[in-house]
């Protein structure tokens, strides 16, 4: 089965009502990537979306319902994804000349044996070893998952 890292972004994205483009697509996709069941994510991109979506709604029951929604997607972490991926990041770093965290990203992709990381913040189209970088709001998840 083909495994497809998912970024903060789209995450965040699929919340965001004051973009409705970008929230519209980000929801296809994290629909798409549920039926397929292709999806991963690491503990980094969990603790970058409960940082950004808390910074929105601080409120009680927010907080609550962010945290209940962020230990649903635990399931998506592969045991492996719990660890930090130090050395290959900074090789990643150096190599693709990006920020470190974006690295990281990449990084626990690879560790996943992911062939695709959705991201609108990266390159689309560019490689890094077997993962490809896919921009979510310009490409279908039709065109990467099939129909």
């Amino acid at each position: 089965m083909r495994m497809l890292f998912v970024d903060t972004n789209l995450l965040v994205y699929a919340k965001d009502r004051t973009s409705p483009s970008k929230q519209a697509k980000a929801m296809k996709w994290l629909a798409a990537l549920e039926a397929a069941g292709a999806a991963v994510l690491s503990a980094q991109s969990l603790r970058e979306y409960y940082w950004t979506m808390l910074r929105k709604d601080r409120s009680r029951s927010a907080v609550a319902a962010l945290r209940q929604e962020i230990s649903a997607m635990r399931s998506l972490v592969p045991d492996l994804l719990n660890a930090d991926f130090l050395a290959e990041a900074w090789a990643i770093q150096d190599k693709c000349k990006i920020g470190f965290y974006d690295a990281l990203l990449i990084a626990s992709a690879l560790a996943a044996d992911c062939e695709i990381f959705l991201s609108e913040d990266m390159n689309s189209g560019q490689s890094v070893d077997t993962l490809t970088i896919v921009n979510p709001f310009t490409t279908a998840p039709e065109a990467v998952l099939g129909a």
